[in-house]
């Protein structure tokens, strides 16, 4: 009989000593604690996070300002006044600025012949100074304002527009040549082979 009893109060300590050396590697081991549930909120929270990178990157890349090469143009709204050509076609136009800042140690040149168009793709008239096609220049180290217009009539009133400008550097030799296309004096395909493609920068611009 008292070996009975030794037995069974052999097993119970023996089984106790069992679950307090459980309850011991569990609390020294936190990771065994995580649920399924609570590990996939981490990897959400990792993914968000992902997301937000993305979104990020993808406004800046959609922003009004563009650099490159060390040049960067900028346009961020227009506004409307009157205007009156010989025609009377047109009676208001689009006046567009746009700034260009120059970091680099060279002149850079540029054009005021911008492209536009309305939201619904209606492209406007674009209307430049002809002596102003020929060369303008931004100093080295400095940054210049200057103006784009398109010409607009009654019937249209745009609260929204896209324009878009061709970069490249529009050097005097640039437009030397260009008269020399016009001229006839140069070939389409050798002008091209001689300055490459443009870069098209577009922007989404909003009325003042």
């Amino acid at each position: 009989m008292k070996k009975k009893l030794l037995s069974i109060l052999f097993l119970c300590v023996f089984s106790t000593c069992l679950t307090a050396c459980g309850n011991n590697t569990t609390k020294n081991n936190p990771e065994t604690t995580k649920t399924p549930n609570e590990k996939s909120k981490t990897q959400n929270n990792v993914e968000e996070n992902e997301k937000e990178d993305i979104k990020s990157n993808q406004e800046s890349e959609t922003s009004n300002s563009y650099t490159i090469d060390g040049i960067t143009i900028s346009a961020n709204s227009f506004s409307v006044e009157p205007y009156e050509d010989n025609s009377g076609e047109y009676t208001k136009r689009i006046v567009l600025n746009f700034t260009i800042k120059n970091d680099t140690d060279n002149a850079f040149g540029y054009t005021t012949g911008w492209e536009g168009k309305l939201k619904d793709g209606y492209k406007l008239k674009n209307y430049a100074d002809i002596s102003k096609l020929q060369l303008n220049q931004v100093t080295s180290k400095s940054e210049k304002t200057d103006v784009a217009y398109f010409l607009l009539n009654d019937s249209i009133d745009p609260d929204e527009i896209i324009a878009s400008y061709k970069f490249m550097d529009y050097t005097e030799e640039y437009w030397q040549d260009f008269g020399k296309i016009i001229k006839g004096e140069m070939q389409s395909q050798e002008f091209e082979s001689k300055y490459g493609e443009y870069k098209a920068l577009e922007f989404n611009l909003k009325k003042q």
